[in-house]
């Protein structure tokens, strides 16, 4: 059932220690130091204690007198119940001590002491009353404060704990755990897509606020900084601006906390990987009214491919702040810089020698010249502010504002060699320079209204979010204005690139920029029409204008602009027949403008508009621990671009409209502890992806895709493995020159399509707990040491990364 918002209601608290009045919890029968992960936002000091004492099944008593007006501090994490009543507390001036029945809160500073407490067996009851919890905006796609578990759509969450446990250090390895997303290489650039229902991922969010157009960048930021990450898949509903119905991804900041925090852990493995990391987090002042939150990140090694290695420097630091007599107003500044460097960055190696035989090199093959690296560095700046009028009515404001650059020497290889000699080859060193700055707006109310006896919730966001992208090509040209390639050496050499000479950076061979502005204003509401029945509802109106500029040195200026204006629509409805159970279906619409993109005409096309439609079931069992999510979908999109043959190498591409793409499949998702010491999360999604003539489209994106992460705790040793399955896909490859190969016709120019096979890969995981602060674990990677192709296409395919591991050491001061 969904939760009510409640305005208030009677809570009975002990005004003393009851000792002698109740029997003792069995919980008390155990050790002090019980663990439990809990998670208690910042919130009025008696509620944080209400929820305490349920989740832990504890008696704690406190005066109301004492209690009243006070805010508790934020506690996460595993923690005992003492380690979370002394966090509770912090700043309120309030101690506490443990008693045969649970724990008493009193005022050490006024003079009290827990003798002085009235009788251990008066039963003193005073009864109070607390006002319900203020509502709050969620991050969730309707932006109501709704929780996963009522909201009409698939969401995973991956905490901190979930992050720590199998040591994803960065966004694509989390994502690439995710359920129903699936990692796609690409060679140029060494880039990165992801994939779900068939389509791309190609909309991020910080902290609820939508952060540009996606370009990969975002993938490869360090988790360190970040307490979970929530994965919306379908369309985007009310959440971000625009977006295709794959999936949102929503990166969920670290906060401040008001108790003292300090983290600091090492880790070393395979090819001299070393890694540094702080997490630091105090109260600025007595009252902890303000506190501040620092993550400091160093990250240095190879791989396991020749002459590659990287280096990775972040930092990130947010202050946070109460305002108000009553704390009302709450505001948060946040600076996030992260440094990544690449050297020996490649593409990868040819797949088939000149006679048509498939190309078979070590995995440590490098067909990079020396001059090959790829620079990325990100900043990002965001000021919430957040003011409660009063329990039903809460105002947001924010603003973000982020850069994303790249910097490169990436080497390109065309022609095909000998299988005997390894000859023939020919190379090219590109200089790349990507430049990428957003800036978001967004302002909303949120608030409840009472209608009809029952209570209801309306949100009105108002989000403007402009981007501007350059990217500059260098590279040598002939007199002739051909690119200049260089003969490599054999394929069998240990470096066959040595040759090729820098790019010019005099010669520039494409300018373009791309400037993108997205406004949007977006109603929603959650209608409490019965018990058991809630129905959610929304429309979102949008313009979306986008300007050109292109400079090609064959082609010469160019200039193009398009404008749109519209609107979709989001409809959900929930019945929670049992507590335990939820029901959903939900329509959302889909538009997801294609920037950059022209037509034969070298006009821009128009943007992609469909329908998602999600029905599904969300089942909470063991107290909510244990969750078991289950989705239909069915989507169709018209305006689809799709690449016109002739023009499929032309620099730009010209593409035709077609319509459309239809998935339509499931997802199952199981998440959560079978018992107290067996944490189990598994996934397994299936769909097929069609055009209107029945062909199968994106057959990059696997069709069926399982993932497995469990751990299982005894004592203080934690043990875990890790599986990801994925069926084979079809991708296109280019053939040599002259020779049949017998595959059949691929969907680009020129190309013929063939297998990339399924894989299989298992990791891992060993972890002990070596005294209350020091933690000690040992992650494995593909365990069995499969061989696989981490990169597969149209020219080069790419090994994945063998067997390794790494040892990490956490010690919490």
């Amino acid at each position: 059932m969904l939760a009510q918002p409640i305005k208030s209601f009677k809570f009975s608290l002990l005004a003393a220690s009851l000792s002698g009045a109740l029997l003792a919890s069995p919980m008390y029968s155990m050790a002090n130091n019980q663990v439990y992960t809990l998670d208690l936002p910042i919130s009025s000091l008696d509620q944080a204690i209400s929820d305490l004492g349920e989740q832990t099944g504890t008696s704690i008593s406190v005066n109301g007198t004492l209690s009243k007006d006070l805010r508790s501090s934020q506690v996460s994490g595993s923690l005992s119940v003492q380690q979370a009543i002394t966090k509770l507390l912090t700043g309120t001036g309030l101690s506490f001590a443990k008693t045969e029945t649970g724990y008493v809160i009193y005022d050490a500073n006024a003079g009290e002491s827990v003798a002085q407490l009235p009788d251990m067996h008066v039963k003193a009851i005073e009864t109070i009353e607390i006002l319900g919890q203020p509502i709050e905006r969620s991050s969730s796609p309707t932006g109501l404060d709704l929780s996963v578990r009522e909201t009409p759509q698939s969401i995973s969450v991956l905490d901190a704990n979930f992050i720590e446990y199998y040591g994803l250090d960065n966004i694509e390895d989390v994502l690439n755990n995710s359920a129903g997303v699936y990692r796609y290489k690409y060679g140029a650039s060494d880039n990165t897509l992801f994939s779900s229902r068939g389509f791309y991922v190609n909309e991020y969010v910080k902290d609820g606020m939508p952060a540009g157009f996606s370009r990969g960048q975002e993938f490869r930021l360090d988790s360190a900084v970040y307490d979970s990450v929530e994965v919306l898949r379908g369309a985007a509903g009310l959440m971000a601006g625009a977006g295709e119905p794959s999936a949102t991804v929503n990166l969920i900041s670290k906060k401040p906390t008001r108790e003292r925090l300090l983290n600091v852990s090492a880790e070393l493995g395979s090819f001299n990987h070393k890694r540094a990391e702080l997490d630091a987090s105090s109260a600025l002042t007595e009252d902890g009214k303000y506190a501040a939150r620092v993550v400091l990140v160093f990250e240095d090694g190879d791989t396991y491919v020749d002459r590659e290695n990287t280096q990775k420097q972040v930092f990130y630091t947010q202050f946070h702040g109460y305002f108000g007599a009553q704390e009302q107003t709450e505001a948060a500044l946040t600076l996030h810089h992260q440094k990544l460097d690449h050297h020996g960055v490649h593409w990868g190696v040819p797949i088939f020698y000149n006679d048509g035989s498939r190309i078979e090199l070590p995995a440590s093959t490098n067909l990079a010249s020396p001059n090959a690296f790829q620079n990325r560095e990100h900043t990002g700046y965001t000021f919430k502010i957040s003011h409660q009028l009063n329990l039903d009515w809460q105002l947001n404001g924010a603003i973000y504002h982020g850069t994303n650059d790249l910097e490169s020497i990436f080497t390109y290889f065309a022609s095909s060699a000998d299988p005997k000699t390894g000859l023939g080859l020919f190379g090219i060193d590109s200089l790349f320079a990507d430049e990428g700055e957003v800036t978001t707006i967004t302002a909303s109310a949120i608030g409840r209204v009472e209608l009809f006896d029952r209570e209801h919730q309306i949100n009105i966001t108002y989000l403007n979010n402009e981007t501007e992208y350059t990217n500059l090509t260098y590279e040598e040209e002939t007199p002739e204005g051909r690119r200049a390639f260089y003969p490599m050496a054999s394929l069998f050499d240990s470096n066959p690139a040595q040759g090729i000479k820098a790019p010019n950076i005099n010669q520039k061979i494409i300018d373009r920029l791309e400037a993108v502005d997205e406004e949007t204003l977006a109603l929603s509401t959650n209608i409490n029409v019965h018990d058991q029945i809630n129905v959610i509802a929304g429309i979102k109106f949008y313009k979306f204008k986008q300007n050109n500029q292109n400079y090609t040195s064959w082609q010469g200026h160019s200039a193009s602009s398009s404008s749109d204006e519209g609107d979709s629509k989001y409809l959900g409805l929930v019945y929670s027949p049992l507590d335990i159970l939820n029901i959903y279906a939900s329509y959302t619409d889909t538009y997801k403008p294609q920037p950059g993109l022209v037509d034969g005409n070298l006009d821009p096309i128009e943007a992609i508009t469909g329908q998602n439609i999600e029905l599904g079931l969300k089942l909470a069992l063991f107290d909510d621990k244990f969750n078991i999510n289950f989705a239909a979908f069915d989507t169709l999109l018209k305006n689809v671009a799709e690449a016109i043959p002739e023009y499929a190498n032309s620099t730009p591409i010209r593409y035709r409209q077609v319509d459309g793409a239809n998935s339509a499949g499931f997802e199952l998702e199981i998440a959560g502890n079978i018992t107290e010491n067996w944490q189990l999360n598994a996934s397994y999604s299936e769909f097929s992806l069609e055009d209107q003539q029945g062909e199968d489209v994106n057959k990059e994106a696997p069709r069926k895709l399982l993932k497995l992460n469990t751990i299982y705790q005894y004592h203080d040793w934690r043990a875990g493995l890790g599986l990801q399955w994925n069926d084979d896909t079809t991708v296109n490859v280019l053939a040599p020159r002259g020779v049949d190969l017998g595959l059949p016709a691929g969907t680009r120019r020129g190309s013929l399509a063939d297998t990339k096979q399924g894989e299989t890969l298992i990791s891992a995981h060993l972890g002990y707990q070596v005294t209350e602060q020091l933690d000690v674990k040992v992650h494995v990677r593909n365990l069995l040491d499969e061989y696989y192709y981490d990169t597969y296409g149209f020219v080069p395919k790419k090994a994945g990364s063998p067997r390794t591991w790494v040892i990490n050491a956490n010690y919490k001061f």
